[in-house]
């Protein structure tokens, strides 16, 4: 697709904070700051616990020897004598952060209708977290399950409807007049729809319409597909094409096309700041750099980011590159500084194998407030749930970690390990026996390429 040099980025309008962030382990007093090296995770374990409070603030002193005061309260603590001991039964619940639990969500396509049609509500609202659904469909069925994000394109308009037949105005069209459309389901000289004018008032005011109508019937959220922020224009045979911008009757530059795309999500927070906005996105198309204004906007306009393909991307690769997994995870790190949270949706005929992968990724970034989900519907279906998705290691110990190849993350309750795409295969020593997802007693773990373990502590 053709790209063209942008100008540069503006700045982003201050964000109104639509939520608190949790103080985490990492970030409270007891998480030390000279805590680094091999016994880092076992220090963070014991501070958690009350167990010790080190030396000094957020100091641990690790070159001091301990004396002999301090080594018996270290004992009176483990052994019940301290409230907050683990012996002493479970320290008070302050919320905080369960960054070792991913939510759960399901996209509730056509084949998940015999599900959603009765005998399967229990468990629908006992292991799904969330779900994507379509209307009129869902009208009849939020009284059983209104946690969900309803569907809809951003600038798709379909081909015949009575939308396109009264509003061309709406519709972007190139140099010859001719329309654009949405080069997705292209076949036989046709695409189902054309590509919307997000730069036009009408159709903004008709985007807004159309939530305040999702809102009056009850949905909380709103799924926005196509928010690529990338060049996705063709023509009705799929190629690609290059719409005039009305406002300039140029061609439309890909930074204004990326500022159009902003301000309407800007629009739809402003207009409906309690609403759940879950948008798709092509995580590379700022990337290295992650420098854009108007994709910094746009993320943090939205609540919630689909990762098409999550880590499971075939695409995806080792090292540092562009397409690395490294830089993709930097890329949901930049989405959760902006305070917004990702679903890593594997998509495509996965295995047990992708599964473990994809949620160990996203185990690797979570603040605990983060989704992951399959379309696989043989692993997701309430007939078929793989047991994996409940997972539940506790608060993270600390961030993400680079051995080698190896990326790992510490939690009061687990470990979790991902060995890159394409690199050799590894054997890394536990130091404790674990347990494994399946239920297996391990002392070590052999990951090949592109592979992940998730841990439990026994």
């Amino acid at each position: 697709p053709p790209t063209y040099p942008p100008p540069p980025p503006p700045t982003p309008p201050p964000r109104p904070l639509r939520r608190q962030r949790q103080m985490c382990i990492r970030d409270r007093p007891s998480g030390f700051v000279d805590s680094a090296g091999v016994f880092a995770d076992d220090i963070e374990r014991l501070a958690a616990s009350g167990i010790t409070n080190g030396c000094g603030e957020r100091l641990y002193c690790t070159s001091r020897a301990v004396t002999r005061g301090e080594m018996a309260t270290f004992l009176a603590r483990a052994l019940g004598e301290s409230p907050t001991s683990p012996l002493a039964g479970p320290p008070p619940d302050d919320g905080c952060c369960d960054e070792g639990r991913v939510g759960v969500l399901a996209h509730a396509q056509s084949w998940m209708d015999p599900y959603t049609s009765g005998g399967h509500w229990s468990f629908i609202r006992q292991h799904y977290d969330s779900m994507i659904v379509y209307e009129p469909y869902w009208d009849s069925r939020l009284d059983n399950y209104d946690d969900v994000f309803a569907y809809r394109d951003l600038y798709g308009i379909a081909v015949g409807s009575s939308r396109a037949n009264d509003n061309p105005e709406w519709l972007l069209r190139d140099g010859a007049g001719n329309h654009v459309y949405i080069p997705w389901g292209c076949g036989g000289g046709s695409c189902p729809q054309y590509a919307a004018d997000l730069g036009h008032a009408g159709f903004r005011a008709h985007l807004v319409d159309h939530v305040r109508s999702l809102v009056a019937r009850g949905y909380g959220g709103i799924m926005l597909d196509d928010v690529n922020m990338a060049w996705r224009f063709g023509t009705s045979s799929g190629a690609t094409a290059q719409p005039i911008d009305p406002r300039t009757g140029q061609v439309m530059q890909l930074a204004d096309w990326q500022r159009y795309v902003a301000e309407v999500l800007e629009l739809l927070r402003a207009e409906f700041p309690d609403v759940r906005i879950m948008t798709n996105v092509i995580w590379y198309a700022d990337s290295p750099g992650f420098t854009n204004g108007s994709i910094d906007r746009a993320i943090a306009a939205v609540d919630f980011l689909m990762l098409e393909r999550g880590a499971t991307d075939r695409g995806l690769t080792g090292g540092t590159g562009t397409y690395s997994l490294r830089r993709f995870l930097d890329y949901v790190d930049r989405a959760h500084e902006l305070g917004t949270d990702v679903l890593f949706l594997d998509q495509g005929d996965t295995t047990v194998r992708d599964q473990m992968y994809n949620l160990a990724a996203a185990l690797l970034v979570s603040e605990g407030n983060d989704f992951a989900g399959t379309e696989r519907r043989g692993m997701i279906a309430p007939t078929s749930f793989w047991a994996g998705f409940d997972t539940d290691l506790g608060d993270a110990l600390g961030d993400r970690r680079v051995d080698g190849t190896v990326l790992r993350r510490s939690f009061t309750d687990g470990l979790v390990l991902v060995n890159e795409p394409g690199a050799a295969t590894v054997t890394v020593p536990l130091g404790e026996p674990m347990l494994t997802v399946d239920g297996d007693v391990v002392t070590s773990v052999t990951l090949h390429g592109r592979e992940a373990s998730i841990l439990v502590r026994t």
